[in-house]
C-alpha cells in the first residue's frame, strides 16, 4: 500500500464545512458520513497534521512574497499562521470543527 500524497496546499479542502473530499477526489456529505468514518478521517488528518501544516506554512510564505511584489493582490495582507502546534492549527480549520461537531451529535455505528 502506498502512502497518500499530500497536496501542495490543503487549504481548500480544510475550509470546507459541508463535505469531505477523499484522496480520489470523491466528495462525501459530512452529514451522511458515519461516526466511524468521521473518526477515521480525523485520525488521518491528525496523522498528517505536521505535513499539512508545513505545506500550509510554505503557501503562506509564497503569498507573503507575492504581497511584496504585488501588494494589490492581497489588499488586507496575508495573515500569518500563528499556532503553537500543527495539531492546534488543524483543530482550528472549518472542516475539522464541522466533523468534530457532528461526532458530538451522533453515536458510533457498528
Amino acid at each position: 500500500m502506498t502512502e497518500n500524497p499530500v497536496p501542495v496546499t490543503a487549504a481548500p479542502y480544510l475550509q470546507q464545512t459541508q463535505v469531505w473530499t477523499d484522496v480520489h477526489g470523491n466528495t462525501h456529505l459530512l452529514e451522511d458520513m458515519t461516526a466511524n468514518y468521521l473518526r477515521n478521517v480525523l485520525s488521518y488528518l491528525e496523522h498528517k497534521a505536521d505535513e499539512l501544516y508545513g505545506a500550509e506554512q510554505e503557501e503562506v510564505v509564497r503569498a507573503q512574497l507575492v504581497e511584496v511584489f504585488e501588494p494589490c493582490r492581497y489588499p488586507h495582507g496575508v495573515p500569518p499562521l500563528e499556532f503553537a502546534t500543527a495539531r492546534e492549527w488543524l483543530q482550528s480549520t472549518p472542516l475539522v470543527k464541522a466533523m468534530t461537531e457532528l461526532l458530538g451529535e451522533r453515536p458510533a455505528r457498528h
